[in-house]
């Protein structure tokens, strides 16, 4: 088993088999932390009885199915600190990775996923957290802020799920999560291709009168789940260009390699 502390989650809520269920056990007589973790859990999964079940909109379900090929367990974090903030703020982006102490918040939200998309399991996604480039004059959003726009935005009555009109490599899967009363947009990718040397991946807003505006910079990595920045309200379309490392450009410097249109979904 290659992270056995990952199954803290699924034990309590005694999603396990047997064999998993008794190696996972004899673990817990040696481990602290995942002792400490499933008592935390389970105080959570029992707050899930006191919850309404309710239908979700055809909006939300295919939501929680289009994420799940992004999701992955998150092992235990044992160590905290100062120095370990710092490590997770290295990167390229504005994605957010959710935080040991929101987590029982999260597991309550991803049962209750499993109810509403009909039985479908599913987890969180642990994402990187990024500088970005940003020049806007407001300050940054925190990392806490910035996890529950993705969430405002996954989770929205009217949330729109776009896919690109431009054709990608084969195996790359690419839509854009678009909720016009927000005026927010999350692209989720699978599969991306690493943008050729000395080169990122830009994002950008096509504004009412076709301008393309600034959206932020996508971090390494075959997939993500990135909040676009800045305003998106009347937007018409997402774009992502091809642009040089490490800043990116003002404004694209080459057709878009995946476009999608908000206007028609």
């Amino acid at each position: 088993m290659n992270d056995i502390h990952a199954l803290s989650g699924a034990y309590a809520v005694d999603a396990l088999s047997d064999e998993e269920r008794a190696g996972f056990e004899e673990h817990l007589e040696a481990c602290p932390t995942c002792r400490e973790e499933v008592d935390s859990l389970r105080e959570a999964a029992a707050l899930l009885p006191t919850t309404t079940e309710t239908a979700p909109s055809p909006a939300v379900r295919a939501a929680v199915l289009a994420s799940i090929a992004q999701v992955r367990p998150l092992p235990p974090l044992v160590a905290h600190g100062p120095e370990n903030d710092a490590e997770a703020s290295r990167s390229t982006g504005t994605v957010v990775p959710l935080r040991r102490h929101r987590f029982r918040t999260a597991l309550v939200a991803a049962a209750a996923a499993v109810i509403v998309a009909g039985g479908v399991g599913v987890g969180i996604s642990q994402l990187d957290d990024t500088d970005g480039t940003s020049q806007q004059a407001d300050p940054e959003p925190t990392q806490d802020e910035t996890e529950d726009e993705v969430q405002q935005v996954l989770t929205a009555s009217d949330v729109q799920i776009v896919d690109a009109s431009t054709t990608l490599p084969e195996g790359t899967e690419a839509s854009v999560h678009w909720s016009p009363s927000l005026g927010k947009a999350v692209l989720v990718t699978d599969g991306m291709p690493a943008a050729p040397h000395g080169h990122l991946y830009e994002l950008w807003y096509q504004n009412s009168a076709g301008d393309m505006v600034r959206a932020g910079l996508m971090p390494e990595g075959e997939s993500n789940t990135v909040l676009l920045e800045g305003d998106g309200s009347g937007a018409k379309a997402v774009g992502i260009t091809v642009e040089p490392a490490p800043h990116g450009s003002e404004e694209p410097s080459m057709p878009p390699v995946a476009f999608f249109a908000l206007e028609d979904a």
